[in-house]
């Protein structure tokens, strides 16, 4: 080429010579500082779980703030399920005596059926719907939940979530505990306050893997029980059908599935107490304490 095309190539080298020079001031020009509006579009990935047979990756991908969103990855054929999860609630701010690093944003909590053919996992409110609320002067809107068949990728949204379990030694069972009513405008300030949700997954019901609160009520002691109890849904996964008990406070799952132990608080004091049922053997529950 330098010798047989000498000038072209003295030509081609000028022209590349001009672009060195020239790109980087063309770059230079059009960067600018970063801002915080950069900062809230970068997404983490958060809660991340793999299946017990090793064949599915589902984690949370959140931004600092804006809707998120919840992937369900194959890992065998690295086709992707993408779910719409909502908007992060920002951490609660540590107390002033608190050690330690600063509290982070809780994410979707994801679980795994024991034969990895199912996963649930909570969502939280969208952006828009927290905003128009906020505008409107109502009650926040409830996370939720997402029950995602594995095989088909069939989904099925279930809104106003308080927690979820399934067992951790058997499959096809899925119980969990619904949001009460929103309280009228006018009761607002009598109604009680809200218990804690617990962290991680111990939010899960005892013995079972589980989702955002579903021992919720008075956890561990902290904080007030709600006045009345809400709605316990227990889900038999095969063919969906659902056998609902009212007025449910709180609830744990054994491992092996085969009873699930709730508190009752009704406005019927009569129908209070602890009781024990039989997941899909059609029993009455039985009492373990009543009053």
């Amino acid at each position: 080429l330098i010798m047989f095309h000498g000038r072209g190539f003295l030509r081609v080298s000028a022209c590349l010579l001009a672009a060195a020079v020239l790109l980087p001031m063309s770059l230079a020009q059009s960067q600018r500082p970063l801002n915080h509006g950069d900062y809230d579009s970068w997404r983490s990935i958060v809660g991340q779980k793999l299946s017990a047979d090793g064949k599915f990756l589902v984690y949370g991908l959140f931004p600092q703030e804006g809707d998120g969103e919840v992937v369900i990855r194959n890992l065998a054929t690295g086709k992707e399920q993408r779910e719409p999860a909502g908007q992060r609630p920002a951490p609660v701010p540590p107390a002033p005596d608190q050690e330690g690093p600063p509290p982070e944003a809780r994410g979707a909590t994801v679980t795994f059926s024991a034969d990895s053919r199912t996963v649930v996992f909570s969502t939280f409110p969208a952006k828009a719907e927290i905003d128009k609320a906020r505008k409107d002067k109502k009650p926040a809107p409830k996370e939720g939940m997402v029950i995602v068949d594995l095989a088909s990728g069939k989904t099925t949204r279930v809104e106003r979530v308080r927690g979820f379990a399934m067992p951790e030694k058997a499959s096809g069972l899925l119980v969990y505990l619904k949001e009460a009513p929103d309280a009228p405008a006018g009761d607002a300030e009598k109604a009680p306050a809200p218990p804690p949700k617990p962290e991680g997954d111990q939010q899960g019901g005892r013995g079972g893997r589980g989702g955002a609160a579903a021992g919720a009520a008075g956890a561990g002691g902290r904080g007030p029980r709600p006045e009345f109890g809400s709605d316990l849904v227990v889900r038999n996964l095969a063919d969906a059908s659902e056998r609902t008990i009212a007025d449910v406070v709180e609830f744990t799952l054994t491992e092996d599935g085969k009873l699930v132990v709730y508190a009752v608080s009704a406005h019927d004091s009569a129908k209070n107490g602890v009781f024990a049922l039989k997941p899909g053997s059609g029993d009455a529950p039985a009492a373990l304490a009543e009053g």
